[in-house]
């Protein structure tokens, strides 16, 4: 899925260009990440987010577009099995994140970590995968020949969602950060 990488890429260049154009809910999360008063946490879900509910939509899109009006209902169902199996693969590694990432940088979380035990690794791969869900729903609604009409409004509802969930991060929403998570 080299274009999966390519969106992120594509919005970096866009910012350091200090182009207008440049995607606003990667805009926040670089912004974010400049910023001393964001938590590690918070950027990292940012990039998370944008990666995932922005980013993945049109990659999946994109990857099915050539083949997703000749496959069979089963064959919809074997992409759509492929898809949810890699919220296994993110699960097993969000222990791995937190060590490499998060406690690198904020060496207080592992305290929180012990404390929480598995809990927040379930909490967190609960949120990706319900996040991975409405992708799926998204990007096939985008390849439908009957939306043909409605893609401009499915992409600014991708691009609404994403916003909203970049400002409950960061506590500036409607919801916590937290509850999102619950």
């Amino acid at each position: 899925m080299e274009n999966f990488a390519g969106y992120y890429f594509t919005a970096l260049e866009a910012y350091e260009s200090g182009a207008t154009q440049a995607v606003d809910v990667w805009g926040i999360a670089f912004r974010a990440a400049q910023s001393p008063r964001t938590h590690v946490l918070q950027n990292l879900v940012l990039g998370v987010n944008a990666h995932i509910n922005y980013d993945l939509v049109f990659a999946l899109s994109d990857l099915l577009a050539s083949e997703w009006a000749t496959l069979s209902p089963d064959q919809r169902r074997m992409r759509y099995r492929d898809h949810c199996h890699i919220n296994e693969i993110i699960h097993q590694t969000i222990n791995a994140v937190q060590d490499q990432i998060i406690d690198r940088y904020e060496p207080l979380f592992r305290l929180a970590d012990k404390l929480m035990g598995p809990l927040d690794e379930w909490m967190t791969a609960l949120l990706i995968s319900e996040w991975r869900e409405e992708v799926w729903k998204h990007a096939t609604r985008l390849l439908e020949p009957e939306e043909a009409d409605n893609r401009s409004a499915i992409v600014q509802q991708v691009h609404q969602l994403a916003l909203a969930r970049a400002e409950d991060i960061l506590g500036k929403g409607s919801l916590s950060a937290l509850v999102e998570f619950i």
